[in-house]
This record gives C-alpha cells, structure tokens and sequence, in this order.
C-alpha cells in the first residue's frame, strides 16, 4: 500500500510540479480519522515538504463531501491569515489517487504533550481557541453541518455500560432543561485536542484536521478542550485553559456544565485508538483505563454542577 502510493503521489508531482523530483514520503502519527504521510520533493534546489491526507473508509462512506468541505474552509482561514494548513490539491474523481486525497501544506512543529506543559503554552492554545470563535466566516462557509454527535444515543439501543454510563447521562439531560443558546454561532474546530495544536520554538504556529469543522455554539470546542486536556494535563488546567479563553472571548459560559455533559456523553463512543493517538505522541501512560477514569471525575462534576 505504501508504495502504491509513493507511486502515484511521484505520477501526481510530475503532472503538478514538473520541475520537482521526489525525494522521500514518511508517516505522520496521531490521528484517526484519516491516513497522513509527508512528502518531501526537491525544485531548483529546494526543498518543500507537503501533506497527504486520505480519510478513512468511514468518512468516505458517511461523508463523501468531507473534503470539499475542508478545501473551502481552508481557502477561507488562509484569507483570515488563520494558522491553518494551505490547500494545495484535492482528488476525489480518482485522478490521481485510488482514493479521496487531499494534498496539504505542511507546518513544521510537533503538539506539545509534555509533563509540563507550561502555562504560556496553554495561554497560546487557549487564545487560538478565542481567535478561530471570532473569525466572520462562518455565514459563508454554507455547507458546514451543525452540532449532531449525540442523536445516536437517543436513536439507538443503549449499550449496557458499567463505566461509560450512557444510561445515566441520558437521564441527567432528560431531567434538565436544555438551556436556550445565549451565544452566536461560530466556527467550531470540533477537535481540538493538543494533537491537533502545533508547536515550533515554543510559540504556537498551527492548527490542524478540520475534518470535524462545524458551526454552532463556542461552548462545544470549550468543553470539548475543557476534556481533553484532562486527560493530558489534568482537570486544573482544563479550568486553567477555560479562564484564559474567557479573557480573550468573555462568552456566556452559564450553559458550561449542560456542555460538559454532553461531551462526557460524546466521549462514550472511546476506544484505545483514542489512547493510541497519545501513545504515538510520546504519552504511553494516557492510557484508554486512564481516559476512561478521567471522562467518569469530569461527567460527576459537570452532573454535580447541574
């Protein structure tokens, strides 16, 4: 497979760039929902570094335009100056790849995942949070879904769950009101766990996979960090990290806690390649036991809060 790939991006290269030459492809580690190897090509002496990104068999089959999708949400965070990857190609008619393909710009750095993760780290994911929620793109970006993770749970037979407890956080929802949004909608990254945030220097230069890109209201991205970095650095710095959100975007965080649920509710659907993204990271002792325990502290204190 790999080298059936080598060569077709080496076929795609010489039709885009015909002054270019291949020099190498590599694995890049973390993600799930899609395949991503660098390229390396070499022209007129220098040397360029792209992305080839492949969703999996389960995106292309539930959502065939998820790459059109990304394609024009990129083109509009590039015209905002937004530290996200450049567009660069997209194959889905089978062109080039046997496969839905998209070829990304690359951005030098790696996630920060270490033991101590600093506070001017945390500052800058926090802000870049509050920055991508400001962005007046959101009504032009028209085919972006809405919020919809959580209707299989009421749609389909609940799991018998000792530890993910579905049941209970369904019958916690259905006794509490669902709030009225007080916030606008924006645009929602929808992921934005600290794999996905890039890091050079010390200093945050990216933002990476889009492929959840949504609208909706900024308290699903907040809650949604407010768990993952739990599960990395632990619950302090998730209240840590939703206190410097609000000093750069003050929204209405009454609705924080029915969130917080909702993505505890959300984070049910686990399974250790959760856990194998921060293994292939550098994080070996997240492990899926560590995020199960974590998710069941955050939900009782979100549940507590309501």
């Amino acid at each position: 497979m790999a080298d059936d790939l080598r060569e077709q991006v080496a076929r795609w290269l010489a039709s885009a760039r015909p002054d270019a030459t291949l020099l190498e492809m590599g694995s890049l580690d973390g993600g799930i929902s899609a395949t991503m190897r660098s390229l390396t090509f070499d022209a007129d002496g220098d040397q360029t570094t792209w992305v080839v990104r492949q969703p999996s068999d389960w995106t292309n089959t539930n959502d065939p335009t998820s790459l059109g999708r990304q394609e024009a949400l990129l083109r509009s965070l590039a015209e905002q100056s937004f530290p996200a990857p450049e567009a660069i190609y997209r194959d889905e008619s089978g062109a080039h790849f046997d496969r839905p393909t998209m070829i990304l710009s690359f951005i030098p750095g790696s996630p920060d995942l270490t033991f101590d993760h600093s506070a001017p780290l945390l500052a800058e994911h926090a802000r870049v949070l509050a920055l991508l929620h400001k962005l007046p793109v959101v009504d032009q970006l028209t085919d972006l879904p809405t919020e919809s993770w959580f209707e299989r749970y009421t749609e389909e037979h609940i799991p018998d769950d000792d530890v993910m407890k579905i049941g209970r956080l369904l019958k916690v929802l259905d006794q509490v009101e669902t709030p009225a949004q007080a916030n606008e909608d924006v645009l929602l990254h929808a992921d934005l766990w600290p794999g996905n945030v890039i890091f050079s220097q010390g200093s945050l230069v990216g933002v990476v996979d889009w492929e959840e890109a949504r609208r909706g209201d900024p308290l699903l991205d907040l809650s949604l960090c407010r768990l993952d970095l739990s599960w990395v650095f632990g619950y302090s710095a998730a209240d840590r990290f939703t206190a410097l959100y609000l000093e750069a975007n003050p929204i209405d965080v009454s609705a924080l806690a029915w969130w917080d649920v909702k993505i505890a509710l959300r984070a049910a659907e686990m399974d250790k390649d959760w856990s194998d993204s921060y293994t292939a990271l550098g994080r070996p002792d997240i492990t899926f036991q560590h995020m199960k325990e974590v998710r069941t502290g955050f939900m009782e204190d979100a549940i507590a809060l309501l």
